[in-house]
C-alpha cells in the first residue's frame, strides 16, 4: 500500500461507525433527566431521607448507566440500578448523611 492509500485509510478509519454513533446518542442524558434526578435528590435532603429512588422507565439502558456514572462521579458511591426482566427500572441512591451535614 502506498503512502496516499495508507493516509486515506487512516482518514476513513477516523469516521465512527453507525453503531458507535447510535450507542453514544442513546447514552446521552437529556436536560430533563438530569434536572429531575437533581430535584429528587434535593427533595430527599430537605425531607432528611436516607435513600432515593430515581425512575428509569423513560431511560434507555445506555442512559441508565450514564446516570449511574454521573452520580458516582458526583460522590454518591452507594447507588445501583434495579432491573425488572433485564430492563433498568429504577436507580437507588443511598445518601451518606454524615457527608451531607455541614461541618461546625
Amino acid at each position: 500500500m502506498d503512502l496516499k492509500q495508507e493516509y486515506m485509510q487512516k482518514k476513513y478509519n477516523a469516521i465512527p461507525s453507525y453503531e458507535e454513533v447510535k450507542l453514544a446518542m442513546n447514552s446521552e442524558l437529556t436536560d430533563e433527566q438530569i434536572r429531575t434526578a437533581g430535584l429528587i435528590i434535593k427533595q430527599a435532603v430537605l425531607y432528611n431521607l436516607c435513600d432515593v429512588h430515581i425512575d428509569l422507565i423513560e431511560f434507555t439502558p445506555g442512559q441508565a448507566y450514564s446516570m449511574l456514572r454521573v452520580l458516582k462521579a458526583k460522590g454518591y458511591s452507594d447507588c445501583k440500578i434495579m432491573f425488572i426482566d433485564s430492563t433498568p427500572n429504577y436507580l437507588t441512591v443511598h445518601l451518606n448523611t454524615p457527608n451531607l451535614q455541614s461541618k461546625e
